[in-house]
């Protein structure tokens, strides 16, 4: 068994009570993120609607949320939200927006500083390489939760993009993903 198993298993019980709570937080504050969200793409719509009025042949395909990999690094956990026709990221005209889920991230530190001085009273030194891949396998947990959440917001979502003069292709998708990796659909 590797040490970075070992530290996985260490943090397992803690980890998952903490993704939990992070759950149950998320049910109670659903109103408020699912608005924000909806706010970022009415802004998204009205970017759109500004710039191509005039341009018949504009036709969204796309809502894609994407996940930064350098919020990891940079502590500051911000996605990627944007509207864009069928080349997607070739599109020369898509509309982007950061979104920092603040209400999702609420309290991730201390979560992270909780999970560290644990691992450091059951470890011997631990180091921040090691912490560093924790840390990046704990936030791939958080996306999966934004994801799962995205889904079940799914047809609000398309609502808010129907719900105006935006030329829209007959399948529009919700996409997810990694920031120029390949996305997946809802």
């Amino acid at each position: 068994m590797s040490r970075m198993q070992e530290l996985e298993i260490t943090i397992k019980g803690i980890w998952s009570e903490k993704l939990k709570e992070r759950e149950k937080f998320i049910l109670l504050n659903e109103c408020k993120i699912k608005c924000d969200l909806e706010l970022r793409i009415n802004q998204l719509i009205e970017e759109q609607l500004n710039k191509y009025s005039g341009d018949g042949k504009r036709v969204i395909r796309y809502l894609f949320m994407c996940r930064l990999r350098s919020g990891g690094y940079t502590g500051n956990y911000e996605l990627i939200v944007g509207i864009s026709n069928s080349k997607l990221y070739m599109d020369e005209y898509k509309s982007m927006e950061f979104w920092y889920p603040e209400l999702i991230y609420k309290g991730i530190e201390q979560d992270l500083n909780e999970i560290k001085k644990n691992l450091n009273k059951s470890v011997f030194r631990l180091e921040e390489y090691e912490f560093f891949c924790l840390k990046q396998k704990l936030l791939e947990d958080y996306w999966k939760i934004i994801k799962i959440n995205c889904k079940r917001w799914k047809t609000s979502l398309l609502g808010t993009l129907t719900n105006n003069s935006l030329m829209l292709d007959q399948n529009v998708s919700i996409l997810v993903g990694n920031y120029m990796d390949r996305l997946k659909e809802l």
